[in-house]
């Protein structure tokens, strides 16, 4: 991948993470302390989330299609579910079984690694979305009407 074709892409992953760090920064406050801010802050860090995690998850869409269609990428089944598992839902379950124990909060269910722990269910959604478009990729492929996916 020519990282100089894609650089607008690696520009919109900055803003994407900075986006991600001042949200979760700034909505402490306004989770602790409700009262003490004003109504445009409680906007702002509001705003900030409804950008970020949706930004995430459609560039790695973005990413993932670029890389298949172009460059002819992830056409081993296999491997490709191999490696989405171990970078994302490896991480994703280890995490989850660390923050379960019983050294943790009351509130903490074994369930709740089928909805997403915490502030790890962006890595499931991640590795969700990957197979999803994975293993319907033909369908997509024939119901689109654009020809070429080159940028």
């Amino acid at each position: 991948m020519n990282n100089t074709h894609l650089s607008h892409i690696s520009l919109l992953k900055v803003v994407a993470m900075v986006t991600v760090v001042l949200h979760h920064t700034l909505c402490f406050y306004g989770a602790w302390f409700p009262y003490e801010g004003s109504q445009a802050y409680l906007n702002f860090t509001m705003a900030l989330k409804e950008i970020s995690m949706p930004m995430f998850i459609a560039l790695a869409g973005f990413i993932y299609s670029y890389l298949k269609v172009n460059h002819g990428k992830y056409n081993n089944t296999g491997t490709f579910v191999l490696g989405k598992a171990k970078r994302l839902l490896l991480p994703y379950l280890l995490w989850s079984a660390v923050l379960l124990t019983p050294l943790n909060l009351a509130e903490a269910k074994p369930i709740n690694v089928l909805y997403g722990t915490w502030h790890l269910w962006f890595l499931l959604v991640l590795f969700l979305e990957f197979m999803f478009f994975h293993f319907t990729f033909r369908f997509w492929g024939k119901t689109s009407k654009v020809a070429d996916c080159a940028i």
